[in-house]
């Protein structure tokens, strides 16, 4: 399979003089249209990892590639422009603005990235027609149930056709229900679009269902395989 992402011997590191590890040495390919999750116990070092890939912050050490492109010595700009144009987002809480609609909650990567107006706002409706929310186009953010802003944030992540999806805790605020929703149409985007998925999550029987497996304890990669 192709690399979409590739991590070479990176590691994070904080404190005034960088002593404390939150990422140690990691190194993996993440490849064009699997759909893996990231597992480990709190403070294990998910989060800071699936940053440095989505470009939201920068390595202290080796390199993280997009498409073989290497980004640690990208200005701050290009970093933005890329990892707009090349990286969804979906975090575990839906930070939707709840003054816009949702048609403007999903929009607005696409005016961020300068998309063209028309089209975006086809692909828009296209997306909310996909996750059940077309009804819901003109309702404010604030008006949407959980579950409901929740699919709105997934398609705002969607909306500037990124090849990589990142996903932090996405259900980490849903009920059971709705969070089986969310990894059904995880499903769904990557058999139908062949969008690459990162999720972290904490559910084991959530990431047995992925096509691959990825754990990480004390900011180091300890499991690499395939879900059985």
């Amino acid at each position: 399979m192709a690399e979409l992402v590739g991590l070479e011997n990176v590691s994070k590191a904080y404190g005034p003089t960088a002593q404390m590890l939150a990422v140690d040495g990691v190194t993996l390919t993440l490849h064009r249209q699997e759909v893996a999750a990231l597992i480990g116990d709190s403070g294990s070092g998910k989060s800071t990892l699936l940053n440095m890939i989505g470009l939201l912050d920068r390595p202290t050490g080796g390199e993280v590639r997009l498409e073989g492109r290497a980004t640690q010595d990208m200005t701050k700009v290009r970093r933005a422009q890329l990892r707009n144009s090349f990286v969804g987002f979906v975090f575990q809480y839906h930070y939707l603005l709840p003054e816009f609609s949702v048609l403007e909650n999903v929009l607005m990567p696409a005016r961020i990235g300068a998309r063209p107006q028309d089209s975006a706002r086809r692909r828009a409706l296209e997306l909310l027609a996909l996750l059940n929310l077309e009804s819901l186009a003109d309702k404010n953010a604030d008006q949407l149930s959980g579950g409901e802003k929740q699919r709105a944030a997934i398609g705002r992540a969607l909306i500037n056709e990124p090849p990589l999806v990142l996903a932090d805790e996405p259900t980490g605020n849903l009920d059971s229900a709705n969070s089986d929703d969310v990894y059904r149409l995880f499903r769904s985007i990557n058999e139908q679009m062949g969008m690459t998925f990162l999720v972290v999550t904490h559910n084991r029987a959530v990431s047995a269902q992925m096509d691959r497996v990825l754990e990480i304890a004390d900011g180091r990669l300890i499991r690499d395989d395939l879900a059985a």
